[in-house]
């Protein structure tokens, strides 16, 4: 009886092709463990975006404004294992779904921050106070029970369009300082204001923002063919946090003398970015 033929794969590809030889590492617990943490730690710092949209809740008795927190993907460290779960908890704080603004809070979820690396993009903006009480509420839940140096949220977007609430006070609170005055006192620990060059439409209602990133843009913004006027915002706010643009008086002394008694102070620097899915 002559021997069975062997069945031809279905396809010339060999069976340990590329997409399958790489979709699994089975080695990884043989890896000293001090390169096991390496990698941990490298996979916690993976940059994210955080949509941060203000909008309204209300139910039949109650109506509350809030900043909506979204980035539903739960960091795979923290289920892995346990070495990974380990790390995962030095790197990231819970925070609330709901930043309240106003109100009560109805939603109980909260989602995972790393704010070493993660920015908070703010697609739109509440009142001038509103907007200052959320970032507060925000910035205390990193570092909690960690004994962090330096507490708070490290990056921050707006949109292009928005930029000018930085600088321009509210008619009927025009004796207040601009608010990047009273963004940089209080937050001592932020590093980078992304400036979102061309918001994209679809992210921001999104429902899988996760899927979403920050990338730069393929040119310097300067040569970009965006309608301007005299004072672009993208372009006066750096200038602001020197002092070289024209500002009232009373608040470009109060800024100095902030600044001379805060000599340890890093100056945030300020990127132009784009919105694009991954």
């Amino acid at each position: 009886m002559p021997p069975r033929a062997k069945p031809k794969p279905k396809s010339d590809r060999p069976v340990t092709s590329s997409s399958t030889r790489f979709t699994r590492f089975l080695w990884f617990p043989l890896l000293p463990l001090e390169i096991r943490l390496i990698i941990y730690k490298f996979a916690a710092h993976h940059p994210r975006l955080i949509r941060a949209r203000w909008t309204h809740i209300a139910d039949e008795t109650d109506y509350s404004n809030v900043y909506e927190l979204s980035n539903f993907v739960k960091p795979g460290l923290l289920e892995a294992c346990r070495e990974s779960r380990g790390v995962a908890l030095k790197s990231f704080d819970k925070v609330p779904h709901h930043v309240l603004v106003s109100g009560k809070r109805f939603c109980e979820r909260d989602l995972w921050v790393n704010f070493a690396v993660d920015t908070f993009y703010f697609t739109n903006f509440s009142d001038k106070h509103g907007f200052l009480s959320a970032l507060r509420k925000i910035a205390k839940y990193n570092g909690v029970d960690k004994g962090a140096k330096e507490k708070g949220i490290r990056m921050i977007a707006w949109d292009r369009k928005e930029l000018w609430r930085l600088l321009v006070p509210r008619l009927i609170h025009n004796f207040e300082a601009p608010l990047l005055y009273k963004i940089v006192p209080e937050h001592t620990a932020l590093r980078e204001i992304a400036v979102v060059v061309k918001p994209n439409e679809k992210y921001v209602g999104y429902p899988k923002p996760h899927e979403y990133e920050l990338r730069e843009l393929d040119k310097p913004y300067a040569e970009l063919k965006l309608s301007r006027t005299a004072y672009d915002p993208a372009d006066i706010i750096p200038k602001a946090l020197d002092c070289s643009f024209p500002i009232a008086k009373a608040d470009k002394e109060q800024f100095e003398r902030w600044k001379e008694a805060h000599p340890e102070w890093k100056k945030p620097i300020f990127t132009y970015k784009k919105v694009l899915k991954k």
